[in-house]
């Protein structure tokens, strides 16, 4: 075939793609206008719509007018390079931007999947503080899809999947967002839920919990009331349940109490799967009217645990509960003694509760450490940190030749994973030339927060297992 034939040809069959592509194009775009209110295309059809738009029919146009220059008899060969290198450099310049424009489009759409039967989930994340955004539709096939309305039959079906149960609407709204909702089977659990960018927070864990506790305390505890509470200012949903403590003289009954509801409301399995971690808040409130938070967190937020990375049942021991109502009195304490010069007794001796580091030493050294006459001398580091000072000598180690004055002081390390005893160390430093040469362990003891009792664990190393006791009592080695 002739040259001229076949540039004849390229023209031909270029013009034919280039038309075709126009044309889909203009009935894409047809079609998106004349579709009813609330009907619109698939997220997967608008990307592709795009990059047909955007890229395809451009190149096809492109690739036309370069065949339709070099076909051209009336042009010069080099006026035919020089314009077609001029379409080739402006069109690779509208590609690279047409490119960007198509990628920010196709992420502006986000993601879409099917929500339920019929109901397809679009959602659109933003960058930096914007929130990502969620809307629903109704599925009408391959290429479209309906706004979905009601929102409220989103709400429930949302639920639903979430609890795993049926839910209703009650009657009264409190807002365009906010829904009063009940659970099916039991209805006197009423709840709030909210919406929110297309997606559904709920206080249903929350006003579940309450309702047992309102249960269990009406036979244990009837004189105790338990209100709801929200964290976030923004939100009209409760974050946990509310109740006081009246007094140090309260405390213990309080703590006794707060165990047993909680023990309760975890015999209902509901709050045993994922994400169902409730937050309780204590209100302490002493004789002035002076009032600290205890929270405390129980129920399943992941593997077994808490939002706040203790058991689930953590506090259902009623020591660990006393222990926490019993610190925030001593801040309250703390408080009134700053307010009232000349006031120094606190209402909390701390030599004379367990719970505290100086009442758990001070058991200690009477177990231990009296009886071989050392002295009582507790003292405190420069960060803060507790330790007593025992005695001083001269002693061997057995790496080393020679003489070494040492001291010994017991060191307060923590509280034991289980929240029950405090933990000291028995230490021995050893010195040379009057700097330190080496320190060994001579022990590690554990005291029991709620009875004083001591525990002796035969440590010497941070590796060593402790003995069978001061394992059991303290939930390590």
């Amino acid at each position: 075939m002739p040259l001229e034939d076949r540039k004849k040809k390229r023209v031909k069959i270029t013009g034919i793609i280039w038309g075709v592509s126009f044309f889909l194009t203009l009935v894409y775009y047809i079609v998106k206008i004349t579709l009813p209110e609330g009907v619109e295309y698939r997220v997967w059809l608008q990307k592709t719509g795009a990059v047909w738009n955007f890229l395809v029919m451009p190149v096809a146009f492109l690739v036309f007018l370069v065949c339709l220059i070099q076909g051209s008899t009336k042009i010069s060969a080099a006026l035919q390079g020089v314009f077609t290198g001029l379409a080739t450099g402006f069109f690779t310049l509208y590609f690279l931007v047409a490119a960007g424009t198509v990628v920010v489009f196709g992420w502006s759409l986000g993601a879409e999947w099917q929500f339920a039967d019929g109901i397809i989930e679009t959602c659109t994340e933003y960058m930096q503080s914007v929130p990502s955004f969620s809307t629903y539709q109704e599925d009408l096939g391959l290429f479209l899809k309906k706004e979905y309305e009601p929102l409220s039959d989103i709400l429930l079906l949302s639920l639903e999947k979430k609890y795993g149960e049926k839910f209703a609407l009650a009657e009264d709204w409190e807002g365009e967002r906010i829904y009063q909702v009940y659970p099916v089977l039991s209805p006197e659990t009423v709840f709030r839920a909210e919406e929110m960018f297309g997606y559904f927070s709920d206080e249903y864990k929350i006003m579940r919990a309450k309702r047992l506790m309102e249960e269990k305390a009406a036979v244990i505890c009837p004189d105790r009331s338990f209100g709801v509470d929200k964290y976030r200012p923004a939100s009209l949903l409760a974050d946990r349940i509310t109740m006081e403590c009246n007094g140090m003289g309260d405390a213990k009954k309080c703590a006794e109490d707060i165990a047993a509801l909680i023990a309760y409301v975890l015999e209902d399995d509901f709050f045993g799967e994922w994400d169902r971690s409730v937050t309780l808040t204590v209100l302490c409130v002493d004789e002035d009217g002076r009032s600290k938070d205890v929270t405390i967190y129980f129920g399943n937020h992941e593997k077994g645990m808490t939002i706040a990375g203790y058991a689930m049942d953590y506090y259902t021991d009623a020591s660990l509960v006393y222990k926490e109502l019993l610190y925030q009195f001593d801040v309250l304490d703390g408080l009134k003694r700053e307010d009232a010069e000349g006031e120094t007794e606190p209402a909390v001796n701390h030599e004379d509760s367990f719970y505290f580091v100086e009442g758990a030493y001070k058991a200690l050294y009477g177990q231990l450490f009296a009886k071989d006459g050392y002295p009582y001398d507790c003292r405190y580091n420069a960060k803060g940190n507790f330790y007593a000072w025992l005695c001083e000598g001269e002693g061997e180690l057995e790496s080393a030749e020679g003489t070494f004055d040492y001291t010994e002081t017991v060191v307060y390390d923590r509280e034991s994973k289980n929240g029950k005893c405090h933990l000291f160390v028995h230490y021995r430093t050893y010195y040379q030339d009057g700097a330190e040469y080496t320190t060994a362990i001579l022990d590690m003891y554990a005291v029991d927060m709620e009875t004083g009792r001591v525990y002796v664990s035969g440590r010497h190393a941070w590796e060593d297992v402790g003995s069978e006791e001061y394992c059991e009592a303290t939930g390590e080695p």
